[in-house]
């Protein structure tokens, strides 16, 4: 699939449709705009998503998905207008898009609580409440009785909570295996 500096973004997705394109293909051609500068209107600093964005760009189910409502969540940008743009400008924007929803799924990831054998035997795994669970646990540990304000909330507001309380907690628990070890060797 050839895209020159003039296809516009309609005709991209109109040959993505024909061509039938393969996850390596699509990343081959995601990685050939990665260089392109971000047209200023699809400058967007991802650090700044609300933790509503975040879900709705994190729960995205197809590759259409990503090049067409991403548009939409992040820049208010309707599907009608946005098959003006050049494609190189809009694919240059699903680049940034995905590696920055990669960025932050990695650091909720490291912060994630890993279940000991004892709490999977439990049933812990039966717990994912997904993103509400998220929302409700941010509003009872801040005091808001919104949830919805919760979704207004710059996400890395909500993680940089998360990450305190996952720091504490492994503090704790490091700290009673050492205070159990000195015990015993009494």
């Amino acid at each position: 699939m050839h895209i020159t500096t003039q296809t516009k973004y309609k005709d991209f997705l109109s040959m993505l449709d024909t061509f039938n394109t393969g996850d390596e293909e699509m990343q081959a051609i995601l990685d050939s705009v990665k260089d392109l500068p971000l047209k200023d209107e699809f400058n967007l600093d991802f650090n700044e998503l609300l933790f509503g964005q975040l879900c709705q760009l994190q729960s995205m189910q197809t590759v259409g998905d990503l090049f067409i409502r991403s548009f939409w969540i992040l820049l208010k940008i309707e599907e009608e207008n946005l098959m003006k743009e050049k494609a190189a400008d809009c694919l240059r924007f699903v680049w940034h898009v995905k590696e920055g929803l990669e960025r932050i799924t990695k650091l909720f990831e490291a912060i994630r609580h890993k279940p000991t054998p004892e709490e999977i035997q439990a049933g812990i795994g039966k717990m994912d409440h997904g993103f509400f669970g998220t929302a409700d646990w941010y509003a009872r540990r801040m005091g808001i009785t919104d949830h919805e304000e919760v979704f207004q909330t710059n996400w890395m507001r909500i993680y940089q909570a998360m990450k305190i309380d996952h720091d504490n907690n492994q503090f704790q628990e490091n700290y009673r295996k050492l205070m159990e070890r000195k015990a015993k060797h009494k």
